[in-house]
């Protein structure tokens, strides 16, 4: 076994918010359309872009992929879910203290940090009641960052599921990571990101691939990968993530990188811990809370009516309700910042 270490005024602000919205960094509330500056947004990357038999990802096309270094040397993947959280596999920190952890946001070549690397250390580890080891379930850990981090193009959270959400085969699901891209094979050269699709596994045909190794798998556990092999998360990627496709575009962790038996090797799928099995935990743990709280940039109808109205005008109209407007989402920011 490996682990896988929305009034004349009115609607020139709705355009201006409008606007301002699809340039980032403002969620509209469907129901007021009132405006507010907001870092929640998650599972976005702005890269073009969308292990084993994958390729080497875009710089920025998975902006919430964290490297874990210990001692000054890459162990794990993880995962950034917000400012000051990563999520992790337990079995990647477990008998270490906090200190001897480095967390690399930002990063695209392992040993190469780029001008928007951004590194933190690790204030606390909160590892999940119970573990003991990968196979026996519970292989999560949250580690919180000794400050928060700055949203850039190149670090930004993924989106954390509902607990009743299922993930299928029928979902487009993405595993990466720094390990190795062959079983017992050394770091690839030069080290940069890489990616893989993965299908997901029904649980009922994974544990009957692992019932012959009399391993059991559990309810938190998912399996992933090619069962004619090829394409699996290897040694290095462990605590990284397993994430999938929504149907509005933004991507939602479905797993955690935690062990296999072997590297792509066919009918020997990849296992990670089911997020899904640990979000109540997580929320309960720390100020992150799952996508069912989390909006993406939404419109009403008569915001997207603005749009008509305003391009109505005349030119040399409405700038001074316009940088009205710009006051007033000042002040706005000002009252409830």
């Amino acid at each position: 076994m490996i682990t896988r270490s929305d009034f004349s005024l009115g609607r020139i602000f709705g355009l201006f918010v409008l606007i301002l919205a699809a340039k980032g960094g403002i969620l509209v509330n469907e129901k007021s359309d009132v405006c507010s500056f907001s870092s929640d947004a998650c599972g976005t990357p702005t890269a073009s872009s969308r292990i084993v038999g994958g390729t080497a990802a875009a710089d920025g096309a998975w902006p919430w992929q964290v490297s874990l270094h210990r001692d000054g040397k890459h162990i794990c993947g993880g995962s950034l879910i917000n400012e000051q959280w990563v999520l992790c596999a337990a079995h990647c920190v477990m008998g270490y203290s906090s200190s001897r952890f480095t967390v690399y946001l930002g990063l695209y070549t392992v040993d190469q940090p780029s001008s928007h690397t951004v590194v933190g250390n690790v204030r606390n580890i909160i590892m999940y009641p119970g573990y003991s080891s990968p196979t026996s379930g519970k292989d999560a850990s949250l580690l919180q960052l000794d400050r928060r981090v700055t949203y850039s193009a190149f670090i930004l959270p993924i989106c954390l599921p509902n607990a009743s959400d299922v993930f299928t085969s029928q979902n487009s699901c993405w595993v990466t990571g720094w390990g190795y891209v062959n079983e017992g094979v050394a770091l690839p050269s030069p080290g940069t990101l890489q990616q893989v699709q993965v299908p997901i596994i029904s649980t009922a045909i994974c544990a009957g691939l692992y019932s012959s190794y009399k391993i059991t798998i559990l309810s938190d556990m998912t399996c992933a990968g090619d069962l004619k092999g090829g394409k699996d998360s290897c040694q290095g990627d462990s605590g990284g993530p397993l994430v999938c496709k929504r149907s509005d575009g933004s991507w939602v962790q479905a797993g955690i990188v935690s062990w296999g038996v072997g590297c792509a090797e066919a009918n020997k799928p990849g296992v990670y811990s089911r997020v899904t099995s640990f979000v109540t935990w997580i929320e309960a743990n720390s100020n992150v809370t799952s996508s069912s709280g989390i909006g993406l940039q939404t419109f009403s109808q008569d915001l997207i009516a603005n749009v008509s109205y305003f391009l109505d005008l005349r030119a040399g109209t409405g700038h001074w309700e316009v940088t009205l407007c710009v006051l007033m989402c000042l002040c706005l920011t000002r009252l409830f910042t």
